[in-house]
This record gives structure tokens, C-alpha cells and sequence, in this order.
């Protein structure tokens, strides 16, 4: 997890070259960041902190989409390693004002266990367990999801 700024022609070179090494892991970390050091490019880093006395900071590689999966999921755990709703740990981001979540139920087997369900998401007559769902996710009726991180604006059809 970081936050990386270059220009549109540095990068895109740099990537492009990244691609036909035979040699390359193609990880950002690994190859992207260590080849732009090389070449002599102006680098700041952020050091991660955790304002929780005692705790480690948080960091989590998420240079692999099985990584980034487990970096989400791993927030709905009873002691998460990142305090999402701490006040003291503020996240700076830009979150459109979207409608609350909506669920719509129809009784029987339909519910959420252990879930994140964002702003602007609507979810008919469906189970949710351990399932993370970005803003406006639609859930049509009769799914049951188990371990989804559904990304912004997914539709998950009917059963």
C-alpha cells in the first residue's frame, strides 16, 4: 500500500520496460521502485505508524490481487490489524456522498455475518457472510456470498 506520483511519460516508460524483462517479478516493489532508484529519480517514502501504542505499523504488500483480496478481508477479523474506526487513525480520502446502504429483505435465509457493506449498495434478498462490498454494489435476490470483496459499482445477478 503506498501512494506513488510520476509523470505520465516516466512511468509509462518505465513500466513498458518492466514488461519485456524477462527477469522481472513485474512487482512494483520489487522491480518498478528499485529500477527508478537506479536511474537517479527524486523518491519520498511515508513512514507507516500505528497510533496505538505497542502495535506495529500497518503495511501490507498488496502487489498481487490474492494480496490485496487478503489485505481486505483480513479487516473484518475481531481484532483487525488496522483501526478503521479508531478516531485517532483518520484516513484522508475522497468519499462521494452516496445514499446508506439498503437492504432489502424478504425474510427467511437472508442477512449479513461479519460484513462491510459500503454506501450507495443495495442488496435484495441475499446472505452475506465475511464479504466485503464497495460503494454502489448491487446484490440481486437470492444470492448467498461468502468471502466477496465485490469491488465499486459490481452488479452480482440473481442466485
Amino acid at each position: 500500500m503506498g501512494i506513488y506520483i510520476a509523470s505520465f511519460e516516466y512511468l509509462s516508460r518505465l513500466l513498458r520496460e518492466d514488461a519485456y524483462n524477462a527477469e522481472s517479478s513485474h512487482d512494483f516493489g520489487r522491480d518498478i521502485i528499485p529500477k527508478a532508484l537506479a536511474d537517479g529519480a527524486h523518491l519520498l517514502a511515508h513512514r507507516f505508524v500505528n497510533p496505538h501504542e505497542g502495535q506495529p505499523p500497518y503495511w501490507r504488500d498488496v502487489g498481487t490481487i490474492d494480496a490485496y483480496y487478503q489485505a481486505n478481508l483480513e479487516l473484518l477479523s475481531k481484532l483487525p490489524p488496522m483501526g478503521l474506526y479508531e478516531p485517532s487513525w483518520t484516513t484522508l480520502t475522497y468519499q462521494p456522498q452516496l445514499p446508506p446502504a439498503h437492504f432489502v429483505d424478504g425474510g427467511d435465509k437472508h442477512g449479513i455475518e461479519d460484513a462491510m457493506v459500503s454506501g450507495g449498495c443495495v442488496v435484495i434478498e441475499s446472505y452475506l457472510k465475511k464479504s466485503i462490498l464497495f460503494s454502489n454494489v448491487k446484490v440481486h435476490m437470492g444470492c448467498e456470498l461468502e468471502g466477496v470483496l465485490a469491488l465499486p459499482g459490481c452488479e452480482i445477478g440473481p442466485g
